[in-house]
């Protein structure tokens, strides 16, 4: 390794419990909504350990996947040649 042994560090992404904090609170927070909607202990955990289960897999996968997807959502789609199809009502 060249460098510093502090730049694998410095660059990790910041996780809790194996998943991004961002989407660990916002687990968290939502599983707190469904307990305090409905009451249900159980069925708010076992929802946290599901969802978190599921977090980690993904995060295993591509760390930064979450955030591509929030961030790919306000963009708007790009026109594509390829994928043009002639529509009948327009021909007239």
């Amino acid at each position: 390794m060249s460098g510093h042994q502090t730049y694998r560090s410095l660059n990790r992404p910041l996780e809790i419990l194996g998943v991004e904090r961002k989407l660990f609170f916002c687990l968290l927070l939502g599983c707190f909504l469904i307990f305090y909607i409905f009451e249900a202990f159980r069925g708010a955990l076992g929802l946290f350990v599901l969802l978190m289960l599921v977090a980690r897999t993904v995060n295993a996968v591509e760390p930064r996947l979450f955030t591509i997807i929030v961030k790919m959502n306000g963009r708007p789609t790009r026109f594509d040649p390829a994928k043009w199809v002639q529509e009948d009502h327009l021909l007239g």
